[in-house]
């Protein structure tokens, strides 16, 4: 799939989300993103479960193009609680229309639509969770772990956690 097009495949998954399940928290992750499971939903229960977005929330985009400028959560992993998504869903259509990319700074730019055009006040939070490269961050501290999906790098994280290995030596050495 083309970048230009995953806006869209975000979008069809927050509203096919709306319409099929129960949720109080929307996530979403790249492809090549191993997530910490216990880790996650135990921090999940002391979010906010409402007005509520976070993941690695520094990232700026926009100021060209007539766009204002706006912080946005990395796609590596991201997540919204349900009533963000369902205010994203109630936005004009006029909105959806922007051509840009990549799809979380355009879901960031979403956000910060609800936030002006609806009045809909969402908390940004940087939990700062996702490890990028070569996994120098320690294991039992992060959400999401960026370019876990090659064979190698998949077997080496999950042995590390199976030895309860707390740091992830970079794999360059």
């Amino acid at each position: 799939e083309h970048l230009t097009s995953l806006k869209y495949k975000v979008m069809w998954g927050m509203q096919q989300a709306l319409h099929r399940y129960e949720f109080s928290y929307f996530i979403k992750t790249d492809d090549d993103i191993a997530v910490n499971l216990p880790l996650l939903i135990t921090e999940l229960i002391t979010l906010p479960r409402e007005h509520y977005n976070t993941g690695n929330c520094y990232m700026l985009f926009g100021g060209f193009s007539g766009y204002p400028m706006w912080y946005y959560c990395s796609g590596g992993g991201y997540i919204l609680t349900h009533d963000v998504v369902h205010m994203i869903q109630q936005l004009p259509s006029t909105v959806h229309e922007v051509q840009f990319r990549p799809e979380d700074a355009y879901t960031g730019y979403l956000v910060a639509k609800v936030r002006k055009l609806l009045g809909y006040a969402v908390q940004r939070e940087n939990k700062g969770k996702l490890c990028l490269t070569y996994y120098k961050c320690g294991l039992f501290t992060k959400w999401f772990y960026h370019r876990a999906s090659t064979v190698k790098r998949h077997v080496k994280l999950h042995e590390r956690i199976k030895s309860n290995d707390t740091i992830l030596c970079d794999e360059r050495k």
